[in-house]
């Protein structure tokens, strides 16, 4: 089995919503149980959840951190951390970069330049909307054009933000979080495998 590079963004902020730091827990146990290793940014709120759900399954975690620590210490005990010599924005692309595929769980300018990144460097990324999470409602107006994939016997729409064949970009999928984070999960490892040809997952 082919063991993924998979990133989660979201917001450092703790006043984000608890059913986000719920999901963003379970996103982080379901990539350990799935032999995955978790790839984050290194911060609190979305980021810290996710690495305590994959913590909790003994899954494998790294941080990809900005030169500047200003996190807590103890935010950044679980797994590996990665020093990269950047601020906040510099490390972004060095994340990107590193992951096979992405979920964006919540999050404002900064989450939608993670996504904005992993869309021009051809990762697949994940949305999730909560319905009141800005950077889903503010990618879906920036879409150029939509099309459909078949993922588990079911069409869902797909964006892409310009006009660029896709072969050089990989569209972005939003999925609403009344589906379940489980089935979101699996749509999002299925829609990986799908847009990279990859058979062996």
């Amino acid at each position: 089995m082919t063991s993924l590079k998979i990133g989660i963004f979201g917001h450092e902020k703790s006043n984000t919503t608890s059913t986000v730091f719920e999901s963003a827990t379970k996103i982080g146990q379901l990539i350990a149980i799935n032999g995955h290793t978790l790839y984050n940014g290194g911060g609190a709120g979305v980021m810290l959840s996710a690495r305590q759900g994959a913590f909790s399954e003994h899954g494998s975690i790294v941080s990809i951190n900005p030169d500047q620590a200003i996190e807590d210490i103890h935010n950044n005990m679980l797994g590996n951390i990665v020093m990269t010599g950047q601020n906040k924005i510099g490390r972004v692309p060095i994340l990107c970069q590193t992951i096979d595929i992405g979920f964006a769980l919540s999050g404002g300018a900064g989450t939608l330049l993670e996504i904005i990144t992993c869309y021009l460097l051809a990762k697949p990324i994940i949305v999730i909307d909560f319905n009141n999470f800005s950077a889903s409602s503010r990618v879906n107006q920036f879409f150029y054009k939509t099309n459909t994939i078949a993922l588990n016997g079911k069409n869902f729409e797909i964006g892409y933000l310009d006009d660029k064949d896709s072969k050089y970009v990989s569209p972005i999928l939003i999925l609403n979080i009344e589906i379940g984070i489980e089935n979101i999960f699996s749509l999002g490892i299925e829609y990986y495998k799908n847009i990279t040809g990859d058979k062996c997952l």
